[in-house]
């Protein structure tokens, strides 16, 4: 990835920004595709110059890419403590250094930002998840230091801001990746022809998807064809998809658990399902619901302020504590045909408002702010 490839253009902007790349090396998470959004409308656009810097001693490197020669849990422990070493040793001078996970070096004399994507390292407790005292603690020194924090969404700056307290909180949300060029051949070959609903995401506690199980087993009672996809690595929550896994009976056969899956068999996932089920307790934006919405599939969400506000009203809401509410919004999404042309067509529209032009928008503002620009 060329992230410096529009910096020819004209800027209006003194800024050179130096960015974490980090989340870009290895298998893409959802903060992976929300970072590589972000790497992509700045290269195009150009009106910042991009100093790309990854925290790593193994990654393999694009072209331009700057290493901090560091262990990853030794710097952010040490970072989380004082102030060196500062990200100035590597990168070059720098007007703004972007944390785009969380983690920030000591950015010198530079302006700080943080993207924060969510608040569960404070709120894991709620779900039964360990809290991440590292990150809080880091991100906690750099606020205290006068950093901005990127968020996602107005609910989970609203969350930041009393957990944080701070007024140096601004949102930028991140628009849906493009889905291109899906094949059907990417499918497993168990779903080829067969209707399915997905979920997307790690299996943590907070996504509920041992709920999302048993509210499948309601809803396959009234469809004897449709199917269960799981797809995304283990988590803290995966004994709890085997538990709820074993306790389903005959429906078990119709659920489909495929642990973490290639680009092209996501964007194949997404593409051909009959619905999309995101139902987390808590979540910074929601991206997989845009980009469900887009392609206008039906999405069933959980009553999660952030994903609420990112779904625009186009999706049906249940409650991820109760099985039978589940069960309900899964069997309209995926047989309430009036329902379900009501929602392609809402949530296309929705999706529409998340542009990278809007994104780059909000995020050099961001940058200006946080510069006194």
């Amino acid at each position: 990835r060329d992230v410096n490839r529009g910096a020819d253009a004209t800027r209006d902007l003194a800024t050179t920004v130096a960015f974490d790349v980090g989340p870009l090396v290895g298998r893409r998470t959802g903060i992976g595709m929300a970072v590589a959004a972000l790497a992509d409308a700045l290269a195009v656009d150009g009106r910042v110059t991009v100093e790309p810097y990854v925290l790593s001693f193994r990654a393999t490197l694009d072209a331009g890419v700057r290493r901090l020669p560091l262990p990853a849990a030794l710097a952010h422990h040490t970072w989380s403590r004082v102030d060196r070493p500062r990200v100035d040793r590597w990168v070059r001078p720098a007007t703004v250094v972007h944390g785009t996970n969380y983690v920030t070096p000591p950015p010198g004399r530079a302006a700080c930002v943080i993207s924060v994507h969510d608040a569960s390292p404070w709120l894991a407790p709620r779900w039964g998840e360990a809290p991440n005292r590292t990150i809080t603690r880091l991100v906690e020194r750099r606020i205290k230091q006068g950093a901005w924090v990127h968020t996602l969404t107005n609910a989970t700056a609203a969350t930041l801001a009393d957990i944080l307290d701070t007024d140096r909180i601004r949102v930028a949300p991140i628009p849906p990746a493009t889905v291109a060029d899906a094949s059907r051949d990417d499918l497993p070959v168990r779903l080829a022809g067969r209707p399915y609903v997905l979920c997307l995401g790690a299996e943590k506690r907070r996504k509920r998807l041992d709920a999302v199980i048993r509210g499948f087993v309601d809803a396959a009672q009234n469809d004897a064809d449709i199917a269960l996809v799981l797809a995304g690595a283990e988590g803290d929550g995966s004994s709890d998809v085997v538990q709820a896994l074993d306790e389903v009976g005959q429906v078990r056969s119709r659920i489909y658990r495929l642990g973490p899956v290639t680009e092209a068999k996501r964007n194949a996932l997404v593409t051909f399902a009959r619905a999309l089920c995101y139902v987390s307790h808590h979540e910074g934006e929601g991206l997989p619901v845009l980009e469900a919405q887009g392609l206008g599939i039906p999405v069933v969400i959980g009553d999660d302020s952030a994903v609420a506000e990112t779904s625009g009203g186009a999706a049906i809401s249940c409650d991820p504590a109760d099985v039978s509410s589940i069960g309900g919004a899964l069997r309209t999404a995926v047989n309430d045909e009036a329902k379900r042309a009501e929602l392609k067509a809402s949530g296309r529209q929705n999706a529409a408002r998340f542009t990278p032009e809007r994104f780059l928008d909000d995020m050099t503002d961001i940058y200006r702010q946080a510069t006194n620009r």
